[in-house]
């Protein structure tokens, strides 16, 4: 069984100038050769060195609070790929069932878990990220970045790529044009300054993991600093109403300051927190004019008053307001989401792996 893991890799820096940014297309593969050659340049020299250890009690809760797939031991999983791959299978940890799906089943008996490896290289982006003095404060899901993260003066968005077969450097160069692009479609709607992150790993043999990250300087240098001292960090998930406080008074500071970018991904997230507190409280918040105790679909329904009730709670009123007159798709935005919801609760399907 693993006990620790040791992460060393190297960490190389860009800047999104005009010039990269004028490469930076999604459908040209002429500038997308160019691109690479150019990034290319930076990456082929040496970059600053990264080195950390992690015991597997870390990794494992990191990738429970950063991970956008669950796996319930994902430390686990790894080990148990890893005995399978080099025919340990007298180890005592290693259950005898798993060799035998592995020697005799059809190819789908046993499948190492994606979970585990994508929530393990998720895991360690947070880490890093906290290491560099930022704190995460917004793990989407489904969407690009994995997390936004803050140290006070500089947003920073962090996506993270994770193999087992696939050297971090190689990872990275093939990430690069995708994440790039990522970046400069965000950027936008970008008012504050910005940094970006591509954290690649490769999870190896015996607790080794090579690790290669870019920093990109996603606004130039020209990007709004702010001076608000310590961000708070994410709210654990079983906290969704601190969680939305948080996201609102946010997102008002970012509408107010002209950045679309930071107001729609927090009032999307401000959103989901809501229907979250809704849909898992003991004792829902019930704003209709029902007076039966709401069932979950109904819950769902009722999150705009709820939102908006928070909002004149939080004194943000005329913030909120502000931010809904200066981009009224933030109101189709917030019924797609609530549409959504409400017709998941209402099928209740749910698929096997």
């Amino acid at each position: 069984m693993t006990t620790t893991y040791d992460i060393t890799g190297e960490i190389h820096s860009i800047t999104l100038d005009s010039k990269l940014a004028t490469l930076t297309r999604s459908s040209d593969p002429y500038t997308r050769d160019l691109l690479e050659k150019m990034v290319g340049q930076v990456t082929r020299r040496s970059g600053n060195p990264v080195h950390a250890t992690l015991t597997r009690q870390e990794l494992t809760h990191l990738a429970h609070e950063f991970g956008e797939q669950y796996a319930e031991a994902p430390c686990d999983d790894l080990d148990r790929y890893f005995d399978i791959l080099n025919n340990r299978w007298r180890r005592h940890a290693l259950a005898t069932h798993s060799v035998q799906h592995y020697l005799f089943g059809g190819g789908k008996s046993y499948r190492a878990s994606i979970s585990a490896l994508c929530s393990c290289g998720e895991a360690l982006a947070g880490h890093v990220m906290r290491q560099f003095n930022y704190t995460p404060i917004v793990r989407p899901l489904g969407i690009m970045p994995d997390l936004l993260c803050d140290n006070g003066t500089t947003y920073c968005l962090t996506e993270a790529k994770s193999s087992v077969a696939s050297s971090p450097g190689a990872l990275r160069d093939k990430s690069l044009h995708q994440f790039l692009v990522d970046v400069k479609t965000r950027a936008t709607g970008f008012y504050y300054a910005y940094e970006a992150y591509l954290v690649c790993t490769q999870f190896q043999d015996g607790g080794k993991i090579g690790i290669a990250i870019l920093h990109v300087d996603a606004t130039g240098g020209h990007g709004a600093r702010r001076h608000g001292g310590r961000p708070l960090p994410k709210a654990p998930d079983d906290q969704p109403e601190e969680n939305l406080d948080r996201y609102l008074r946010l997102a008002a500071t970012a509408g107010r300051d002209g950045d679309r970018y930071l107001a729609e991904l927090l009032h999307d997230e401000a959103v989901r927190a809501a229907i979250l507190a809704q849909l898992t409280a003991e004792q829902p918040v019930n704003v209709s004019d029902s007076n039966t105790a709401p069932g979950p679909e109904q819950r769902a329904a009722d999150v705009e008053g709820y939102v908006q009730r928070r909002v004149h709670e939080l004194d943000l009123t005329a913030a909120w307001k502000a931010l809904e007159e200066q981009w009224p798709d933030l109101q189709k935005r917030r019924r797609t989401i609530q549409a959504d919801v409400a017709k998941r609760v209402r099928t209740r399907k749910l698929s096997w792996e």
